[in-house]
C-alpha cells in the first residue's frame, strides 16, 4: 500500500477536521500502528497532531503499542 498524492494534499483538511472535532483514541491507535509500514506519513501525522493537542492523560489512554509508536515517531521528528 502507498499513498498517493491527494491524500498529501488533503493533509491540511485533516488537521482542521480534527482541531475541530478532535481525534478519538481508536482512530489514533489505528494511525499509529502503521508507522513501521509504508504509510508511516499516517502515523506521523497522527503523532504530530498529538504532540500538540491532547494532554498527558489522553495519551495514557492509548494502548501500549500505541503509545510506543508515538513516541518513536516523536522521537525522529
Amino acid at each position: 500500500m502507498c499513498l498517493n498524492s491527494d491524500w498529501f494534499r488533503m493533509s491540511d483538511k485533516r488537521r482542521f477536521q480534527r482541531e475541530k472535532y478532535g481525534l478519538s483514541i481508536s482512530e489514533a491507535e489505528s494511525c499509529l500502528e502503521l508507522y513501521n509500514s509504508t504509510v508511516y506519513p499516517i502515523a506521523n501525522e497522527v503523532a504530530d497532531f498529538i504532540r500538540h493537542h491532547w494532554s498527558a492523560e489522553q495519551i495514557e489512554m492509548l494502548n501500549l503499542d500505541a503509545q510506543k509508536a508515538l513516541f518513536e515517531c516523536l522521537r525522529r521528528m
